[in-house]
């Protein structure tokens, strides 16, 4: 069987096995909620009682995502050129990290005003490396803050900056093509995806991509070297 021309593409990248999976297993970008929206509990079931990289876990996957990919009509990744590619195939182990980030970046100026020893333990314990992250004077000048996050309460940091991570994030997909935006927004919950525009609409898209990779760079450097879009 011939390769199709996208296919082609991909696999003479660098991050070959992780853009086809992107492109043919949707399933596997799917936060745990939109599991839980999407399919019925008895096959959230067999998924869950599948060892990862098992041939029952690879051959849900390819049920999934096909069944993913017709009922959300999936367009094909046309290939590397789409901005939003970077964001969308972000590590999945370095994915909450991101959104902590970008959660906390948005509640900057709220954060760089936490200075008794105790608030200061208790929002650190929440936020981990993101609250020293954006104490720092190339944090605030990345984004001058999110009015909504000014009355942030310390001991809510970690909620809080995690959903409204996941809303940058979103809104930074508005700015990609339909078919990478499609897969990316999998991997955040649906209230975030939903809310994103109203709540950011003083952030365009193409904004908060940027911001998105400003906070990529910081995470890992050498991330975006991959991807053309990006360079």
């Amino acid at each position: 069987m011939p390769v199709a021309p996208t296919s082609l593409i991909l696999l003479r990248h660098p991050l070959a096995e992780a853009l086809l999976r992107f492109d043919g297993l949707p399933s596997l970008l799917l936060h745990p909620s939109r599991l839980a929206a999407l399919f019925p509990a008895a096959t959230q079931a067999l998924l869950g009682a599948a060892a990862p990289e098992s041939v029952a876990w690879r051959r849900w996957h390819r049920h999934g995502s096909a069944t993913l990919a017709r009922y959300l009509v999936l367009p094909p990744v046309a290939g590397l050129g789409d901005a939003g590619l970077p964001l969308a195939l972000w590590p999945a182990a370095a994915w909450e990290p991101l959104q902590l980030l970008a959660g906390a970046t948005l509640a900057g100026p709220r954060l760089r005003r936490v200075i008794t020893r105790e608030q200061v333990e208790t929002v650190r314990t929440q936020l981990g490396a993101a609250f020293d992250a954006v104490r720092t004077p190339e944090a605030a000048a990345l984004h001058p803050g999110w009015p909504a996050a000014q009355r942030l309460a310390p001991e809510r940091a970690g909620t809080e900056c995690a959903y409204w991570g996941g809303l940058l994030l979103a809104r930074a997909f508005d700015a990609a093509a339909p078919a990478v935006a499609a897969r990316g927004r999998l991997r955040l919950p649906q209230d975030a995806v939903d809310g994103a525009a109203q709540a950011l609409e003083g952030l365009p898209p193409v904004q908060a991509l940027q911001l998105s990779y400003s906070l990529i760079e910081r995470i890992d450097p050498v991330w975006l070297s991959s991807f053309p879009a990006a360079r």
